[in-house]
């Protein structure tokens, strides 16, 4: 999970920086002297942020509907994406947070009844999956939001210039959240971008096919330079965050190093999860 989402404290100060040096911090727990990332709509924008800032350490990243949004509108979005939900004596609040979560399978952002916002696509509205992520937002009300707002606020477009390393992007022609993908490609050293799969097992082959491929990018320096624009904290006050695996979960701070990488999922559902701040390092 994010901090701030499902089983996670949130942030003292949920910035685009402080996300990605709580990842930084989860991977040298880890030990993963090399790791690839595969992120899907708002969580792309931590994953370049981290590829920027930990060259040496990111090998591949798997981008899939980065989130393009103008210098101008990015506060704006930022305030309407997750407006502040309490709950209520009558329940609306689960409501709003269901028609949150359903609606950002039609258009984006989820709260854009424009024509040009509208997804052409066969949207994915199973009841379980959005019943999971609702779930997930109701852990977290006051927080829910955090790692969203930090993702749209940030500006993505100049991170992009740091990331030296191969990307994949996955394309959808007719989606609007996948309309900055050739602005994206344009902007990255390495890229390769690629019509998306309808189907799991079509992506799952797409993404193993590139992961697969032998790196043949430059050495990489050992640290971003300031101007790819991850505005890293000076101080980041600890925090317990429990970490999602396939044997369970567990607090951060008793994992043992390993050696090898471990293929861990760092998620948190917050309104509008069709993005779902989605990671797999």
């Amino acid at each position: 999970d994010m901090p701030g989402l499902g089983e996670s404290h949130p942030l003292p100060y949920p910035t685009l920086g402080s996300y990605v040096m709580a990842l930084s911090e989860l991977l040298d727990q880890l030990g993963t002297p090399t790791v690839d990332v595969l992120a899907e709509g708002l969580g792309t924008c931590f994953a370049i942020a981290l590829a920027a800032h930990r060259p040496s350490q990111v090998r591949r990243v798997v981008l899939d509907g980065v989130p393009m949004v103008s210098s101008r509108e990015r506060r704006l979005v930022a305030r309407d994406y997750c407006p502040p939900i309490g709950p209520d004596r009558h329940g609306t609040h689960l409501l709003k947070i269901w028609h949150q979560l359903r609606d950002a399978e039609l258009t984006w952002p989820w709260f854009d009844r424009a024509a040009d916002a509208a997804r052409i696509r066969d949207p994915e509205l199973d009841p379980q999956r959005l019943h999971a992520a609702l779930v997930e937002v109701m852990k977290h009300l006051p927080s829910y939001g955090d790692a969203s707002r930090a993702a749209l606020e940030a500006s993505v477009r100049d991170i992009l210039r740091g990331v030296h390393q191969p990307v994949l992007l996955f394309d959808a022609a007719g989606d609007t959240r996948y309309s900055g993908t050739g602005r994206v490609a344009r902007r990255l050293a390495a890229s390769e971008v690629v019509p998306r799969p309808p189907d799991v097992a079509g992506r799952i082959e797409s993404v193993r096919r590139f992961l697969s491929a032998a790196s043949t990018s430059a050495p990489q320096p050992p640290m971003a330079p300031p101007s790819v624009g991850v505005a890293m904290p000076r101080k980041i006050v600890p925090s317990t965050r429990k970490i999602r695996t396939t044997g369970g979960t567990s607090d951060e701070s008793t994992r043992r190093p390993r050696s090898q990488p471990r293929s861990v999922r760092a998620e948190g559902a917050s309104a509008g999860a069709d993005d779902g701040l989605k990671m797999l390092i």
